[in-house]
C-alpha cells in the first residue's frame, strides 16, 4: 500500500557542504521493494523453471524405465516359452528312453 505522505531527506553533496538535495525517503524504500521484487520474482522464475524441468526429467526417467520393464518382461516370456519348449522335448526325449528301456528290458531272455 502506497500512501501518499512522501516524507523528505536532504542529501548533501559530500564536496559542497552548501549544496542541498531533497530526495524523498520513500524513493529509497521503492528501490528497495523494488530490488527485493525483482531478486524474488527471479528466484521464483528459477524455481518454477527448475521446477519444469525436474518434472521433464522425471517424465522422461519414467517413461525409460516402463520402456526398460517392457523388454524385460518380453525377454523373460521369451525365455519361459523357450524354457517350455525345452522342458516339453526332455519329457519326450524322456519317454523315449523310458520305451526303449521298456523294450528292451522285454525283449532279452531272462536269464
Amino acid at each position: 500500500m502506497v500512501s501518499s505522505f512522501k516524507p523528505t531527506r536532504i542529501l548533501r553533496d559530500s564536496t559542497d557542504t552548501n549544496t542541498a538535495k531533497k530526495v524523498s525517503a520513500s524513493t529509497y524504500v521503492e528501490r528497495g521493494t523494488a530490488s527485493f521484487r525483482a531478486k524474488f520474482a527471479s528466484f521464483c522464475f528459477g524455481a518454477v523453471v527448475a521446477g519444469v524441468a525436474g518434472y521433464i526429467q522425471l517424465q522422461k526417467d519414467v517413461t525409460t524405465a516402463i520402456d526398460d520393464t517392457k523388454v524385460l518382461l518380453s525377454t523373460l516370456q521369451t525365455n519361459t516359452m523357450v524354457l517350455g519348449a525345452r522342458i516339453q522335448d526332455l519329457e519326450k526325449r524322456f519317454e523315449n528312453i523310458e520305451i526303449s528301456y521298456d523294450v528292451q528290458h522285454l525283449t532279452q531272455p531272462a536269464q
